[in-house]
């Protein structure tokens, strides 16, 4: 099977009343345990996430162009907002500047991303490569 391939130049904008509306909806859910583990070799990060079968998730805000891949399941996917797409393994894609994703997992789903860093902790890394409410409020300010 082929994976599919989403390439976008666009970056996006981030609107946080949508981002608030999707964490209201999702805190109404019962709660679950999605493992997230990392891995650093030289030059890149990798993080990996389970979500299981009926599970809501809302990305964080991402300030990096970067790839991911759902190596299984299914899930439906809304960017910034917009309509929701079913994404099924194999996907590869590409996360431009300004990305947030809200995902509802249809099928046990298992979503890696790659994060090119010369940082050599997590913290240092989400410190570069996701944005905090805040900085987005700063942004368009």
């Amino acid at each position: 099977m082929v994976a599919q391939t989403i390439v976008s130049n666009q970056t996006r904008t981030v609107d946080l009343t949508a981002i608030s509306n999707i964490d209201s909806e999702i805190s109404r859910m019962p709660p679950v345990v999605s493992p997230v583990t990392g891995i650093f070799t030289k030059g890149l990060y990798t993080r990996t996430i389970e979500m299981p079968a009926g599970s809501a998730h809302r990305s964080k805000i991402h300030k990096t162009e970067h790839q991911f891949i759902i190596s299984q399941g299914a899930c439906f996917v809304s960017e910034n907002g917009g309509p929701r797409i079913l994404y099924k393994a194999p996907y590869h894609g590409i996360t431009r500047p300004g990305t947030w994703r809200s995902l509802f997992i249809i099928m046990d789903c298992i979503w890696t991303t790659m994060h090119p860093t010369d940082k050599t902790t997590v913290e240092e890394v989400e410190a570069d490569i996701i944005a905090s409410m805040e900085e987005v409020k700063d942004e368009k300010a």
